[in-house]
């Protein structure tokens, strides 16, 4: 695998435009699989399975989401986040089983945690750091394509296509042969030769006006498209994302091999091959794909700003001004809604959240189907997050309030105003929160000068040890 993502002789490296991984949902499963003393397919649908999948997902769909034109049709861009969760699941199978492998020593006997910890920080940083950077590069790249690719075939009448390499010195010599091939939008050459031919692959094609540039001989374009993707490595690049509505190459070697399967629903929408663990692990993503549909039913699409590239539109929302410094409200008189009673509690959050970084938007009233938006945006670090917001007046009401909140955002605020508060209920009804909700992912609970995140990672441990935990953090 190492030599599948190494570029001029050296492995790809995190750069300070990928966004950065969260490796706090890579050490609970590490914990996890040592307790449980393996790895099988199944462990995929627990909820630090799926934590560690989703995470990896969600960072690749950013990438997609940069790649993707505004306009681009909302089922098309699914399809493209669809095969990025395949992928992240394909890929968390196989970096789960190299972690399993280090569980024992020569003899078969299960190492002590430490050594087994210590040993499996290699995986992390292969896989979640360098692996990550190539496939974000690669998730953003083949979305550029295939969005324009939409725009190709539309105007296939009037235009041919032209391959372009960036120009400078970096340029691989193979790549560099191909510059400047001119060939037909339907012309075969594109069904395996559409950038990107590589990781970190710069190159692009263009439309030019049919008749401006001699067209080139296709079966000459594809002896030269052989040749710079001759090695193994390099031949799972030939497919085109925007015909195939895919970001990663149905032959990565994630993918399992053989035979294609023709009953699995996960193998169709990604050209999957049935191995000796395919089942398994496509039932698993199955099942996981399941579940967030069914969540999906349960939470209307925000109008205003969604998850993804379309949240961080509000940078150039005229509606939104300056309330403080990092603090945006809508343009109400004041910046107050005269309608809304908790704005001094969102205000008084969002001073908090400032101290810790963050930059706060305090969002429009807006209803889908009766149910209302998000209320906050945090963005900090160039990441954004959509936020609920509540206020309880007293512990009783925490769990329908949480309930409440799930059909708003992935996140919520709770403002507690019960003086008399019991830490051991405030994680309880945390803890069967985001049981009972598959796509919740945080509650920032607030109470006096105390403000405490506690994510779906942080509750999925033993009642005692979440308790005493959490007190831990309250105080």
């Amino acid at each position: 695998m190492e030599e599948l993502y190494t570029v001029n002789g050296q492995l790809t490296t995190l750069s300070n435009d990928t966004p950065p991984f969260d490796d706090s949902f890579y050490d609970a499963v590490v914990a996890e699989l040592y307790g449980l003393g393996g790895y099988s397919p199944n462990y995929l649908t627990t909820p630090n399975g799926s934590a560690l999948i989703q995470e990896t997902a969600d960072i690749l769909n950013e990438g997609v989401n940069l790649g993707l034109s505004e306009e681009v049709d909302p089922a098309f861009r699914q399809a493209l986040e669809q095969n990025t969760f395949i992928f992240s699941g394909f890929k968390t199978d196989k970096e789960l089983r190299e972690v399993s492998a280090m569980l024992r020593d020569e003899n078969g006997n299960l190492k002590p945690f430490d050594q087994f910890k210590q040993e499996v920080l290699k995986i992390n940083e292969k896989y979640n750091v360098n692996y990550l950077q190539a496939e974000y590069n690669m998730a953003v790249q083949s979305a550029q394509m295939a969005s324009k690719w939409q725009d190709f075939m539309a105007h296939k009448d009037f235009v041919n296509l032209q391959y372009r390499t960036a120009g400078d010195e970096k340029v691989r010599a193979e790549h560099a042969a191909l510059d400047g091939t001119t060939l037909p939008v339907e012309d075969k050459f594109w069904n395996e030769y559409l950038p990107p031919l590589g990781w970190n692959c710069r190159c692009t094609v263009v439309e030019v006006p049919k008749n401006s540039a001699p067209v080139s001989d296709s079966a000459e374009a594809i002896r030269v498209g052989d040749a710079a993707t001759s090695k193994p490595s390099e031949k799972i690049f030939r497919f085109n994302p925007g015909k195939e509505q895919k970001v990663f190459p149905p032959k990565h070697p994630y993918f399992p091999k053989l035979a294609e399967c023709k009953t699995c629903k996960l193998g169709k929408g990604i050209g999957l091959v049935k191995g000796k663990d395919c089942k398994k692990v496509c039932k698993s993503l199955e099942e996981l794909q399941n579940k967030k549909a069914d969540a999906t039913k349960q939470q209307p699409r925000v109008v205003a700003y969604q998850e993804g590239k379309d949240i961080k539109q509000i940078e150039k929302d005229k509606n939104y001004k300056p309330y403080e410094p990092n603090i945006y409200t809508p343009v109400y008189k004041d910046g107050k809604d005269p309608d809304e009673d908790d704005f001094d509690d969102k205000i008084s959050f969002a001073r908090e959240a400032v101290k810790k970084g963050y930059r706060v938007w305090l969002l429009n009233k807006t209803k889908v189907d009766g149910v209302k938006n998000p209320d906050l945006l945090l963005e900090r670090k160039g990441i954004y997050k959509l936020y609920d917001h509540k206020r309880i007046r007293s512990i009783k009401s925490l769990t329908a309030e949480l309930d409440d909140s799930a059909t708003q955002a992935p996140r919520v605020v709770i403002k507690n105003t019960d003086n008399n508060d019991n830490p051991r209920t405030i994680i309880l009804a945390i803890s069967r929160y985001f049981v009972d909700h598959p796509n919740a992912k945080e509650v920032i609970i607030c109470q006096g000068k105390r403000m405490v995140s506690v994510d779906r990672v942080f509750c999925n441990r033993d009642e005692r040890r979440l308790v005493k935990d959490f007190i831990r953090l309250w105080k």
